[in-house]
């Protein structure tokens, strides 16, 4: 691999790194726990997890309530007519928790947003919430899952974007430098390391 090449490709990447915030993950810790639309026992159960299910935290892990992802298999209602060529086609459309007037508001849609759908029963669609829609669950009901060192990498500096640069355009033998997020450190690999 030339250096030109190396170069083409490592530093991309690296000036595009980003430090991203650790999620929290919890695990379920009884059976047929409820996951709630909202924050209270008499709100409307979106579905039930069981032990060890594990679910990632939107949020904190503060006070008796804590904002969940909501599980792959969760889904929310709209009424077919508000959705056109997988767009909702009016403001503040409606989501239910189920196939009629008769089931709670659970949140609402604007006009352009797509929609996946998964499903129809008669004039109800049954979709995908949106990546911001949020479930509950009682604190007493979860444990949190100890974090794990992350993976990703802090982003780089341009400075030093640049001195990785120069330093692979003078030396042509250099190895391609390896950013710790632990430590804010850089280091260089192995001499053993290869790169392909």
């Amino acid at each position: 691999m030339t250096m030109r090449s190396m170069q083409t490709i490592l530093l991309p990447v690296l000036l595009a790194t980003a430090l991203t915030a650790a999620e929290t993950r919890v695990r379920v810790s009884a059976d047929h726990t409820s996951l709630r639309y909202q924050n209270a026992d008499t709100v409307e159960v979106a579905c039930l997890v069981s032990t060890g299910q594990e679910l990632t935290v939107r949020g904190t892990l503060e006070g008796s309530w804590v904002p969940v992802v909501p599980p792959d298999d969760v889904s929310v209602w709209i009424y077919a007519e508000l959705v056109r060529k997988g767009e909702v086609i009016r403001d503040k459309a409606q989501l239910r928790s189920g196939p009629g007037l008769n089931y709670k508001v659970v949140g609402s849609l604007d006009h352009g947003i797509p929609v996946e759908v998964r499903s129809r029963l008669g004039d109800w669609l049954k979709i995908r919430p949106l990546s911001g829609f949020t479930l509950w669950i009682r604190r007493s009901a979860i444990v949190e899952i100890p974090a794990t060192t992350p993976t990703t990498l802090l982003p780089m500096p341009p400075e030093l974007a640049s001195g990785i640069l120069s330093a692979l355009t003078e030396n042509t033998n250099a190895t391609a430098p390896v950013i710790q997020a632990e430590t804010n450190s850089v280091t260089s690999p192995p001499q053993s390391a290869h790169l392909q």
